[in-house]
């Protein structure tokens, strides 16, 4: 199920936002649970008490809590990355102020069918490709862990340590096999033996990477040229997604 929130003091909007999104609902395979707020202090409240939303339509422009400030507070007080925020407005003059809250997209009023599916559809494809698993095998057990979850694969003789947010996991395993498996995923082969998330690397140094949970991992100087130049498509393909 996809959760989304849709934040706009102008109920004709949040209406026809449902419907659009009520319309869209037989080309996905998928749930979409919609709630609606028609206030910022609403839609904080919710979020402040861990409602957790993939998507959010925000207005930037609504009385006393703007969607810029809701943003700030997502991004900063409630450390939340990874929610969708797409912004709706008839003003172009807030682009400045939004690249600090990292809006996935801008929906400019008026707004039809077309324009919204198209939109959408970049944000579906996105939470996709985000909650693809990676499966392994460890003594009887298998587990499953989201793909946006995993910050790198460390290899340490024959065996592979899957570095997560919350946990460490060992298998057996090749880390060649592994980038093989992901090879369609944004991950970047930065030394021998580790194998790190593109959207994990807070830092990037000529000599290491800085990944979100503050680990240092040092590249080694063969891949050095390798790293920034793979660091760098990803960069430009994520950007160019979100265009």
């Amino acid at each position: 199920m996809i959760k989304i929130a849709v934040c706009d003091d102008n109920i004709l909007i949040t209406q026809k936002i449902e419907f659009y999104i009520h319309n869209l609902c037989k080309n996905y395979g998928e749930n979409f649970d919609v709630q609606v707020f028609y206030s910022g202090e609403q839609l904080y409240k919710s979020l402040y008490q861990n409602e957790y939303f993939d998507i959010i339509y925000l207005d930037i422009e609504m009385y006393e809590l703007s969607g810029i400030s809701i943003g700030r507070q997502l991004r900063g007080e409630l450390k939340n990355e990874s929610t969708l925020l797409i912004y709706v407005s008839s003003f172009d003059n807030y682009f400045i102020e939004l690249f600090e809250v990292q809006p996935f997209r801008f929906l400019h009023k008026p707004f039809y069918q077309n324009e919204f599916n198209r939109i959408f559809n970049y944000a579906y494809q996105h939470i996709f490709k985000r909650n693809t698993c990676f499966e392994f095998k460890t003594g009887q057990t298998i587990i499953k862990q989201p793909i946006k979850n995993i910050l790198y694969f460390e290899s340490r003789n024959r065996e592979i340590n899957v570095v997560t947010i919350n946990n460490i996991y060992t298998y057996y395993d090749k880390l060649q096999n592994i980038v093989d498996k992901l090879a369609q995923q944004d991950f970047i082969w930065v030394h021998k033996s580790y194998y790190v998330n593109f959207d994990h690397v807070q830092v990037l140094n000529y000599t290491f990477v800085i990944l979100s949970n503050g680990h240092k991992i040092n590249i080694s100087e063969q891949r050095r040229s390798f790293v920034r130049n793979e660091y760098m498509k990803l960069k430009g393909k994520n950007q160019n997604e979100n265009v």
